[in-house]
């Protein structure tokens, strides 16, 4: 028996249904019906109008059409029974296809101290989720199945953030040269690409910072100056370094690297510490430092003293290629 569905009837989704106290298709939004008991082999229009509208229902809060054939199946046999609505919700709710599709996320929100979703709100995540990942060419196989958005409802990821994750993270990733990729592969073993950036075991700003120290260290490597540590790159992603400052700053260095090494036993080595803090730091004893040398092989080179500096002339550090 399969009657037809019930126009406007249907549960809107992204309503408020309490996962603690309700079912998917909830106590109060079952049909009232004064009988209570009745003869199986002559089903009532009422109950062929329950059976259709519970239908209508499972079907906006299932997909797997085996599943809702099942709950359906479960609920004509209750209405049959002349069994009440609240208990009908309890045993639906008691059912494999309630729990395979809302029990992980009900039980590991209630597990981790959380608010617990609403069957509704569930379902609203999910497709929203699916929404942010298509649209910004994720692999398919990252929204295909409800298992792939649990974690991030039991790891308490707004939809926001998982926004944040995709285009601030993963798509950034994307845009970002060879050597800033493979920085981040070395420095941080981010070598899941996608998954990477959408493990809800890993804190946002933990990495929003890796990745921009990442893209510091390749904006030194291609400029010449050389890979960084990760201290170093991290150091200088906490100041707020852009990629773009780190490329000029690193080949401004570059450019100017002849200054570092000492000519004479009158001059000593200028370390990277002090190179970068010139650069990325503003440490005025630095750069008064650096420009010193400068002067000063600049001065012996126009006297003839030496070739201290390069046919443009010795590049300082507020320079730009």
């Amino acid at each position: 028996m399969t009657p037809e569905r019930i126009s406007g009837t249907k549960a809107p989704v992204g309503g408020d249904l309490p996962a603690s106290d309700r079912s998917p298709v909830g106590a109060d939004l079952l049909p009232r019906s004064s009988s209570t008991s009745v003869d199986s082999s002559a089903p009532t229009a009422g109950q062929r109008d329950a059976l259709a509208y519970i239908r209508s229902i499972l079907e906006d809060f299932f997909t797997d059409p085996a599943d809702i054939n099942s709950l359906v199946d479960f609920a004509w046999q209750q209405i049959l029974k002349g069994t009440s609505n609240v208990e009908i919700v309890q045993g639906l709710r008691q059912t494999e296809p309630y729990k395979r599709e809302y029990g992980t996320v009900i039980d590991g929100q209630r597990a981790a101290g959380l608010t617990v979703s609403s069957e509704a709100e569930i379902r609203g995540y999910r497709e929203g989720a699916a929404a942010l990942m298509r649209q910004a060419g994720l692999p398919t196989g990252f929204y295909d199945s409800r298992e792939d958005f649990d974690g991030y409802l039991i790891g308490n990821v707004s939809l926001s953030e998982l926004g944040t994750r995709i285009n601030d993270g993963y798509v950034r990733y994307l845009q970002e040269p060879d050597e800033s990729r493979a920085e981040l592969e070395s420095m941080y073993g981010a070598g899941a690409g996608v998954a990477w950036f959408l493990d809800p075991g890993k804190a946002l700003p933990v990495l929003q910072r890796q990745l921009a120290a990442a893209s510091i260290s390749g904006a030194s490597i291609r400029t010449g100056y050389g890979k960084l540590t990760t201290g170093e790159a991290e150091d200088l992603a906490s100041l707020g370094v852009t990629s773009d400052q780190a490329q000029r700053g690193f080949a401004n260095l570059e450019d100017s690297k002849e200054l570092f090494t000492p000519l004479n036993d009158s001059e000593d080595t200028i370390g990277r510490g002090e190179q970068i803090d010139a650069a990325f730091r503003g440490n005025a004893n630095a750069q008064r430092r650096i420009e010193r040398r400068r002067a000063n092989r600049l001065a012996a080179f126009q006297g003839g003293g030496g070739a201290a500096a390069t046919g443009q002339g010795v590049v300082g550090l507020g320079a730009s290629r």
